[in-house]
């Protein structure tokens, strides 16, 4: 490095031209300031960044304190109020005339516990899932009722007994005897 500086000092061209060398020097000078601005433009832009991200995810950490996710466990957040879920995911959709009630209403019960939402609630979240028929017949109980989920239970239960049971002896029949394979001509 050192016996290239002393050839170009030496070298009578650049001895001659002084304006030539001076104008080169600048020109270096003036890259490296330009590539030095840039560098902290560049630096200068990624902390803005980061700083964005880390400002995104302060107010993502925010919104997530305020409104946490249904989760399940204990929470002394689960008992402040009303849970807000779609039991309608969770839960298959009742048909009247091929499911069983009293499963629906098990497997009701298990979710209901096991998200911790509060009794009075209960009731409110079934008609959710049930057809809309169904929910007209308990929206007919006495208010004073609406909230006592057994009360609610019990007369679903009483009113799909009869209709579950003759429709799974019907489909019983009717596997056992085919339509039109018995004869009584002797």
């Amino acid at each position: 490095m050192i016996d290239l500086r002393e050839k170009i000092t030496s070298c009578t061209f650049f001895q001659d031209n002084e304006q030539f060398v001076k104008e080169m020097l600048d020109i270096i000078v003036d890259e490296r300031k330009s590539l030095e601005v840039e560098a902290l433009r560049k630096i200068e832009r990624k902390d803005k960044y980061l700083a964005d991200q880390r400002a995104f995810e302060l107010e993502k950490l925010k919104l997530q304190a305020q409104n946490p996710p249904a989760s399940v466990g204990d929470s002394p957040q689960m008992d402040s109020g009303p849970m807000k879920l779609d039991l309608k995911t969770v839960l298959p959709t009742f048909i009247p005339d091929k499911d069983d009630l009293s499963l629906l209403l098990t497997m009701f019960e298990r979710q209901m516990k096991l998200l911790n939402v509060p009794a009075d609630f209960w009731v409110s979240h079934l008609i959710g899932i049930l057809p809309s028929d169904i929910g007209r017949l308990i929206a007919r109980e006495p208010e004073e009722m609406f909230k006592n989920y057994a009360h609610i239970r019990n007369i679903l239960l009483q009113r799909f007994k009869l209709t579950v049971s003759e429709s799974f002896s019907v489909d019983i029949r009717n596997r056992i005897i085919p339509l039109g394979k018995i004869s009584f001509s002797s």
